[in-house]
């Protein structure tokens, strides 16, 4: 009896509801794929990119200094099995080697 329960219970995958230009409801996988792909690219293309404009003052100090305590607490939020930034160094890095890090980060 377990099993149907668990049987009839469980979750069925269904696609995507995605509707065309003229919004018409497509279920066609294939046509939902070229269709989110499209949308992608309207959004992502080099036109709708806007440099940010560098900054050019003086820096400022920091109200109050960024303490050990601070960077071992963000630190500890990253998640593991995520790749490395730019600068090639994993948050697991950061996490395990502690003694290495914390108190660099918080004197600069």
């Amino acid at each position: 009896m377990f099993q149907a329960v668990k049987v009839l219970n469980r979750k069925r995958f269904e696609n995507p509801k995605v509707h065309d230009n003229d919004g018409k409801q497509v279920s066609n996988p294939s046509q939902i794929q070229l269709i989110i792909a499209n949308h992608l690219k309207s959004k992502f293309r080099e036109d709708n990119i806007h440099d940010i404009e560098p900054y050019f003052g003086q820096p400022r100090k920091l109200k109050s200094p960024i303490t050990e305590k601070e960077v071992r607490a963000s630190i500890n939020n990253l998640n593991n099995g995520r790749a490395p930034g730019p600068d090639n160094i994993s948050g697991e890095f950061l996490k395990f080697a502690p003694h290495l890090i914390d108190n660099k980060i918080a004197k600069n």
